[in-house]
């Protein structure tokens, strides 16, 4: 029998960054892939225009707190397993859904493997949960498939056996420049959600702008906020855009900071392909976002990071990337001398992968999966502890 994968999405980023993985599987017809959507975030879009079919649904929906949002995606993956089992199950980075599988399959006792292993701030409130999160899912791992060299020398300094590591680049590259090519042609007023930024652009520059992680929630984003307001002041050539995320939190400070202000645009949340043409016009990105960290200097952009930390040092060391902080001075200053600097050079080398880590990852995958079916199989077992 064909060993079986399972694969584990549960938001929009995983999903994005997961497709080139599974069309990378498509060229291993030797293994069985099965893809599980946990409905942390609606899926079926992305999915359908990547030609992605859903194998198995669970109802693990982000309402509720962290533990119950856990609870849902550890239950609802155990089951799937116990239902149709598998030989392996594969998640991505350091989501609850991600987290929530890796705990079902250890319970399961099925093999774990970890795509975007290894990245860590070394602080666990920075970004919060995710830090937690992430380091969790690589102790519950068989697999650790880590981006950069960095990410493995980091799993090498916590003791991760060297065999377990495959460096393979990050999908997030691979997908990224798919859709680039796809809408670098698209005039913004055909995209939607972008149907408003060339009457306001006119000729100016663009920073693109978005924050929405937890722990900024509050004051952090207010001053972020203002910070952007301030850089509209300084730079009358500048039009900032913010995508307001669909958390009740952030829209109400954005609109009150921003939403008087001629040059800033507060545009609602966006697809993937509307994002990637947004930062194709853009000049820069201000972000506190670890995908969009990612996404931007592979797209020529320069990224201020709107965090105290980040687990992307690849970026920073590069020169693609300044960390500025979340107060209103800092991320001022950053935003408007990183203006100055302009588009990243062309021959700048991405830190984070050349386009093929979708390949590199399959095979890596295909390749453990056999191995772990020729060792022994661990059951579907649900002994107690």
């Amino acid at each position: 029998m064909s060993p079986v994968l399972a694969v584990v999405l549960g938001t929009r980023p995983e999903a994005i960054k997961m497709v080139p993985v599974i069309a990378g599987l498509r060229a291993h017809p030797e293994v069985v892939t099965r893809v599980v959507v946990s409905g942390q975030h609606d899926l079926s879009a992305l999915l359908d225009a990547a030609g992605v079919s859903v194998d198995a649904h669970i109802d693990a929906p982000p309402a509720g707190t962290l533990a119950e949002g856990l609870a849902r995606a550890t239950v609802g993956v155990e089951a799937v397993l116990a239902a149709d089992p598998v030989d392996g199950v594969v998640v991505h980075g350091d989501t609850t859904t991600a987290l929530g599988a890796a705990l079902a399959a250890h319970y399961c006792r099925v093999p774990v493997a970890h795509v975007e292993a290894g990245l860590r701030t070394h602080d666990l409130w920075s970004p919060w949960p995710e830090e937690a999160h992430r380091a969790a899912i690589d102790r519950l791992s068989d697999l650790l498939l880590a981006p950069t060299e960095g990410a493995r020398a980091l799993l090498l300094a916590e003791g991760a056996d060297p065999a377990r590591i495959v460096v393979t680049g990050n999908p997030a590259v691979d997908a990224v420049r798919a859709t680039a090519a796809r809408v670098a042609r698209r005039p913004l007023a055909s995209v939607p959600g972008l149907e408003a930024l060339p009457g306001v652009l006119d000729g100016r520059r663009l920073v693109v702008w978005t924050t929405h992680r937890r722990e900024n929630l509050g004051p952090p984003l207010r001053a972020l906020a203002l910070a952007a307001r301030d850089v509209l002041d300084a730079r009358p050539d500048v039009v900032v855009a913010v995508p307001v995320h669909p958390n009740p939190r952030v829209g109400p400070v954005l609109r009150e900071v921003l939403g008087d202000h001629p040059r800033a645009v507060l545009l609602p949340p966006l697809q993937h392909e509307a994002f990637v043409r947004l930062v194709l016009a853009s000049t820069l990105v201000a972000t506190d976002s670890g995908g969009v960290q990612e996404e931007a200097p592979s797209l020529g952009r320069r990224v201020v990071v709107l965090r105290d930390t980040t687990e992307r040092p690849e970026g920073v060391a590069a020169g693609l990337a300044r960390v500025a902080g979340v107060t209103r001075d800092g991320v001022r200053q950053a935003v408007l001398d990183d203006l100055e600097r302009g588009l990243l050079p062309d021959e700048v080398v991405n830190p984070y992968g050349d386009g093929t880590a979708g390949v590199a990852i399959a095979r890596a995958l295909a390749a453990w999966v056999a191995q772990s079916v020729v060792d022994g199989a661990r059951g579907t077992g649900q002994g107690g502890a």
